[in-house]
This record gives structure tokens, sequence and C-alpha cells, in this order.
């Protein structure tokens, strides 16, 4: 009998072939008898070893905060100011203000004085609308040394002539800064109502108006 060395099934001696597992084996010359035979195993490929988890998980963590990152910065550049006003301002951030008072300076002059701008705005970015009922005129200032008279950009004849005061003389507008509407001829109508808006060139949003009756 022999025994087969890989599924040890006992077969008989003339036997060249395992029933159990299909092993053949060698007939000795010597002894004319079949021997078990196993063909030599050959060594198994080495395997690539698949990347630690942790190091997976790491670059996922890694790649998913970039894409986060990159996102919020996108949306912070679209809301950050990034384009200065022709007088250096804040470009596309329009600034908050607002007119404190109009006082009835006589029947030709109005007065209306700012309150604080935030952030910091120069007279140059500013566009004064005055609307007296009928027609709205236009008006801004040349360049920064120039703030005592505005130029009229659009509307019907000039009527109204306005003018600013820079208290400071920094070219920005601060809180106590104003600005004088003159209306020429016999003044103003009585009973009618006028209206002014100050509008941020940059962005071309109003940052506040003022309406006055006389």
């Amino acid at each position: 009998m022999i025994v087969c060395p890989r599924c040890s099934r006992q077969m008989p001696d003339n036997i060249a072939v395992c029933t159990g597992c299909g092993l053949q084996f060698a007939r000795s010359p010597v002894a004319q008898q079949y021997y078990a035979f196993a063909p030599p195993q050959q060594a198994p490929f080495p395997q690539a070893k698949s990347p630690n988890r942790t190091v997976k998980l790491i670059t996922t963590i890694v790649a998913v905060a970039f894409f986060v990152m990159a996102a919020i910065f996108i949306a912070l550049y679209a809301l950050t100011p990034s384009t200065p006003g022709p007088g250096g301002g804040w470009g596309k951030q329009t600034p908050t203000g607002v007119i404190m008072k109009a006082i009835a300076v006589d029947a030709k002059n109005e007065k209306l004085t700012f309150g604080t701008f935030n952030p910091d705005t120069k007279w140059v970015d500013l566009k004064l609308l005055v609307d007296d009922g009928k027609t709205t005129l236009g008006f801004t200032i040349k360049d920064n040394w120039e703030l005592l008279n505005f130029t009229q950009v659009s509307g019907g004849n000039p009527t109204i002539y306005p003018s600013g005061s820079d208290l400071a003389g920094d070219s920005e507008v601060f809180s106590g800064d104003y600005i004088n509407i003159r209306v020429n001829g016999n003044g103003f109508t009585s009973g009618q109502t006028y209206t002014v808006q100050i509008l941020y060139i940059p962005t071309g949003i109003m940052i506040c108006e003022k309406a006055f009756t006389r």
C-alpha cells in the first residue's frame, strides 16, 4: 500500500495516480513500484501590500479640507473689497453713512451735515443727486483738492450749485462735514420738497438720502 503525501489516501502499490487528489506517483526503476511524487512547489509571488488605512484616511481628510478651504476663499474673495475706487476708496464695498440734519441757512442755501461714514470714504467717490420734484441733477467732485465745488454731470439746466466742506482737510468724509445746496434766482420754491441722495460711485449704490421742505 502507498499513502498519498498530499491527501493521505491509501492505495494499492500499482496505482500511478492518486484517486483522491490526482497526484501522479513516480515509479522506481529498481523496485518497479510507484511511489508518491509531489512536484516542486513554486514560491508564491510577493503580493503588493495595500496602503495603510490610516494613510488613506489622512489623505482623504486633507483633500476634503483643501476643497472646503478653496470654497471658503472664493466666497470671501467675492465679498471682500478688491477694486479701489477713483479716489482710492474701498472698491466693491459700499460704505454706510448718514445725513444727520438739513438746516435752512437762508432763502437760497440749505446746509446738510454728514454723520459717520464707515469705512473711511473719499469725497471723490461720492455722487450727489438733487431732486427738486421736477428734475434730478447729478454732481461729482473732480479730485481731492476741489472739495468746495461740485461739477454737474447729469440733469437739465444748472439751477442748483452744491459745495462741500471738509473740516479736517484730509479729502475724506467725517462726521460734521457738510454740503451746502445753493439755488440761484429767487431761491428755493416755497412748499417744495427737495431730496438729496449720496451714491457711492464704485458700486452705484446709494449710501444715504435726506429730504427737506421749504
